[in-house]
């Protein structure tokens, strides 16, 4: 399923590897020599590292690119990308009272993570593991 996964940016590093960071704090590294052999132009960056070293983010982040035939889009970097850094964000539990008395909480989750996860308006439905230290969020869906 794609999700709204955008590119924030992207680094060239050195064997034709793409260092990429995406909207929702998840950052992967991309190998390119694995497309090279699904698309003949890619073969030009390993002929020119000049170019390679040009990649740019494209399109409001759609899209990896370094000249008009060659570009990766952000749906392969996502899933042929491997994950070097997860995201992490410091948040609050808030907790309150309901009429009864009794104790609830509530936490705020970043909306770029939500929608990665497939989550929207229509698939709200969660399901919750606990283990004693952890808490993961799955879709239903999913």
């Amino acid at each position: 399923m794609l999700m709204n996964i955008k590119v924030k940016e992207v680094k060239p590093l050195d064997n034709l590897k793409l260092d990429v960071l995406f909207t929702n704090g998840i950052r992967k590294i991309y190998d390119v020599k694995k497309a090279m052999s699904h698309y003949e132009p890619f073969k030009e960056l390993e002929d020119n590292p000049y170019l390679f070293k040009q990649a740019k983010v494209d399109c409001g982040g759609c899209a990896v690119c370094w000249n008009d035939e060659v570009d990766v889009t952000e749906y392969e970097l996502w899933e042929m990308g491997e994950t070097v850094q997860t995201a992490e964000k410091i948040s609050n539990i808030h907790f309150n009272r309901n009429g009864q008395g009794r104790m609830g909480t509530k936490i705020t989750l970043p909306l770029s993570w939500i929608e990665t996860m497939g989550f929207n308006e229509n698939n709200k439905e969660a399901c919750l593991f606990f283990d004693g230290d952890s808490i993961s969020i799955k879709s239903k869906n999913a």
